[in-house]
């Protein structure tokens, strides 16, 4: 992309607003962060998974379209200078020269790419064909990815591929658990506030504190309109701060359920825009301490840069999923 003209700004752009927000907000072939926040509000996966998947392809359409206006000017200095200059400084580099001289697997490359493209069409296809959803769905696409990895590691390295295996499998662990281990004790005391499963963790007639919270908060703010929706997207936003995303779905989850008072579609929308908050905002859109980090160092941005670019327009799109969440889907 680089090579054909994109600042690399603008490609961690589009790599963090299609990646890290319309992809994790939506989530509707594994529907981990779907399944999170109907559980919590009490509903089904489905109604939450129709109206997740609309707001996040309005916040994501916005976002991106914004981004592009914002730097239309940058991408066209880049195209006339920024090529030739990027060109220089690899041909002054020498290890540059050394690096484009690797290329090892090229001759594999054609049969992994062929191979990645049907097992992941054949894993969305069982996916959708047996209902195999949440933690299986996860299992099945990182079984597959495993199997994928190990065939094109032998091929690569050969009689060493089973040591770079496990090198690899090592850095994936630890990433796993550097990432979603902190949502473990978060996710638990959320759930311990749901009447529905503190239940299963403290016995019958364990009251459910968050739920009666979110009654208290019901009372005062009218469960339909701006008010709450634009509350609950703020609160989803709050509850990203950590870095995560995905620990605060169980709170707005189950306020979105508290504050609906049995109306699914309305709970539906609520559970949606705090989803939508959580993941835009921790996900790695707009904070800098989240995975974004990660997006910036493969591109090799500053993430604090990266997060100046994505803030406006990420804001604007949310902005808008919450009016059109209220006046047509709610």
């Amino acid at each position: 992309a680089v090579k054909a003209g994109l600042p690399p700004m603008a490609g961690a752009v589009a790599i963090a607003l299609a990646g890290q927000g319309m992809a994790l907000s939506g989530d509707i072939v594994i529907q981990g962060a779907n399944n999170l926040s109907a559980k919590s509000a009490g509903l089904p996966v489905q109604i939450v998974n129709n109206y997740v998947f609309i707001l996040s392809l309005i916040t994501g359409i916005i976002a991106i379209t914004i981004a592009y206006y914002m730097m239309r000017k940058d991408i066209a200095i880049f195209q006339k200078e920024g090529i030739r200059e990027m060109a220089a400084s690899s041909e002054a580099r020498p290890e540059m020269q050394i690096r484009a001289r690797e290329h090892r697997g090229e001759a594999y490359a054609p049969f992994l790419m062929w191979l990645l493209i049907i097992s992941m069409a054949c894993v969305i296809f069982a996916m959708f064909r047996f209902g195999i959803t949440g933690g299986d769905a996860s299992a099945l696409l990182g079984g597959t990815a495993i199997l994928i990895m190990t065939v094109a590691t032998i091929l690569v390295e050969g009689v060493k591929g089973l040591d770079v295996i496990a090198d690899h499998l090592t850095d994936g662990l630890v990433f796993a658990f550097r990432v979603m281990g902190q949502i473990l004790p978060i996710a638990g005391f959320f759930f311990l506030g749901n009447p529905e499963t503190v239940a299963s963790i403290l016995g019958e007639g364990a009251p459910g504190y968050l739920f009666d919270i979110g009654q208290m908060i019901a009372n005062t703010i009218p469960p339909q309109g701006f008010l709450s929706a634009f509350g609950m997207l703020i609160l989803g936003i709050i509850t990203g701060l950590d870095g995560s995303g995905f620990s605060g779905l169980p709170m707005t989850g189950t306020l979105a359920g508290a504050m609906a008072s049995g109306n699914q579609s309305i709970a539906a929308g609520l559970a949606a825009l705090g989803q939508m908050g959580a993941i835009w905002s921790g996900g790695g859109t707009i904070i800098a301490w989240s995975s974004l980090v990660a997006v910036a160092g493969i591109v090799g941005v500053p993430v604090l840069d990266l997060v100046r670019k994505n803030f406006i327009p990420v804001i604007i799109g949310m902005i808008v999923s919450v009016i059109v969440a209220v006046i047509f889907l709610m």
